[in-house]
């Protein structure tokens, strides 16, 4: 199951989406989080938020009754008001945002008393960046991978929750579990591949971006990561992930 449908399922049993419900997005993206509560309960009024007009306009594309879109920093959520959502919900956003703690205390800022706060994050295993590191080290020996960790994230269950508490958010439950990205199947290696060296999510890009700048090559890095994860992820590419929800 991919993380975020997960962190909808668990939040939906905590205090099920309903048509009186108002849920808040941080770090909407393309709308995946969404999309799911949507699909869940189609009269919930939703706002999805980001720090990027150019999420915001794929969400808009979507057209999805109920839903809104603002630019909010999910750092500080400055213009929303305190206690008016009954949700407040991200899903692997903050480990782009730096000091990730204020995110969480923001969005139990604007939750109302009762109300959920739910957190879907990177886990600390991410075969993506184990293929990457794997490839670069092979192509270019001296060369010092990107760390793609920011201060003030964290990618361990034990941290997840003790974030959550220490922003106030109470019975917190926490859950770790692998999600497939990429399996085992013709050419899949080779989808892997593609994806890592030309989509647009910035925890890729930033590390793509590093190495194209210390002179290496995306070609041979896709040919190399891909080399590299049949060899050694031969049941496919996992990513860890942390869901992490609790009252307010």
């Amino acid at each position: 199951m991919h993380g975020t449908a997960r962190l909808v399922e668990v939040v939906d049993k905590l205090l099920p989406f309903t048509e009186e419900s108002s849920v808040l997005d941080v770090g909407c993206g393309t709308g995946s989080l969404t999309v799911k509560i949507h699909e869940i309960c189609g009269q919930a009024r939703i706002l999805a938020t980001d720090v990027a007009e150019g999420m915001l306009a794929e969400v808009n594309k979507l057209h999805i009754p109920h839903v809104t879109t603002q630019f909010e920093d999910g750092a500080t959520l400055a213009g929303l008001k305190d206690a008016s959502f009954t949700h407040g919900l991200s899903s692997f956003a903050t480990h782009i945002i730096p000091d990730a703690m204020r995110v969480v205390k923001s969005l139990h800022r604007v939750v109302m008393p009762g109300g959920v706060v739910g957190i879907a994050i990177w886990g600390e295993y991410l075969g993506l960046l184990v293929g990457h590191e794997r490839a670069c080290r092979r192509l270019k020996p001296e060369y010092t991978v990107l760390d793609p960790k920011l201060p003030g994230t964290w990618y361990a269950e034990e941290e997840h929750r003790k974030a959550l508490q220490e922003a106030g958010v109470k019975d917190v439950k926490t859950e770790l579990f692998n999600m497939p990205l990429f399996q085992p199947a013709d050419g899949w290696s080779n989808v892997a591949s593609e994806w890592w060296t030309s989509t647009n999510n910035p925890f890729a890009r930033g590390l793509i971006d590093h190495w194209v700048d210390h002179g290496g090559s995306k070609d041979k890095l896709a040919r190399e990561f891909e080399r590299a994860v049949c060899e050694d992820q031969p049941d496919g590419i996992f990513l860890s992930c942390v869901v992490g929800w609790g009252r307010k």
